[in-house]
């Protein structure tokens, strides 16, 4: 059975992802920072339940199971999403006719 599931990310979504998540400013996500895109941050026992599960040898050379690749997806997406629409709220705020920066803080 085919996915009919559309991914709607352009290259400059995915480039801000990836320098979110890049802890050494080096353009490339390494494991930990692909980890840390990945796993739960906001609890604790669950990522470390995660990171607590024996290691599933891959063959780069084949595809990743369906179901493996749509969650995937769905959580890159979700992070895509997620960062657009903090840079939305940002913008809108900062055109806002009451927005002080000094204010702010």
């Amino acid at each position: 059975m085919k996915d009919h599931h559309s991914f709607s990310a352009s290259l400059q979504d995915c480039e801000q992802l990836v320098k979110f998540f890049d802890s050494d400013n080096d353009g490339v996500l390494s494991f930990v920072d692909f980890q840390q895109m990945l796993l739960p941050c906001e609890n604790d026992s669950l990522k470390a339940l995660a990171l607590g599960r024996p290691a599933t040898p891959v063959d780069c050379r084949k595809r990743l199971p369906c179901d493996h690749e749509r969650a995937l997806l769905a959580v890159i997406e979700a992070e895509i999403n997620l960062a657009k629409n903090v840079e939305s709220l940002k913008k809108s705020l900062q055109s806002s006719k009451d927005y002080d920066l000094e204010a702010a803080f």
